[in-house]
């Protein structure tokens, strides 16, 4: 995993998780891309965040809804 693509997501993790729908952010396959996991895709969902982040694509996937404790 680069660095680089750490660093971007450490800077946008606590801001994107107050995005109402938003459950996680990961990095993507080969470390190309920002995966945001959300509770339930939608079109609204790809309002909310940019479509490429300091040159990585975003992309969404539905996790589901995601709570500590199982």
């Amino acid at each position: 995993m680069t660095s680089k693509l750490l660093r971007v997501i450490d800077e946008i993790t606590d801001e994107w998780l107050r995005i109402p729908g938003v459950v996680g952010i990961a990095p993507g396959p080969a470390d190309t891309t920002i995966v945001v996991g959300v509770a339930v895709a939608c079109e609204e969902m790809k309002g909310l965040l940019p479509e490429v982040h300091q040159g990585y694509p975003v992309v969404l996937e539905e996790w589901g809804n995601i709570s500590a404790g199982g």
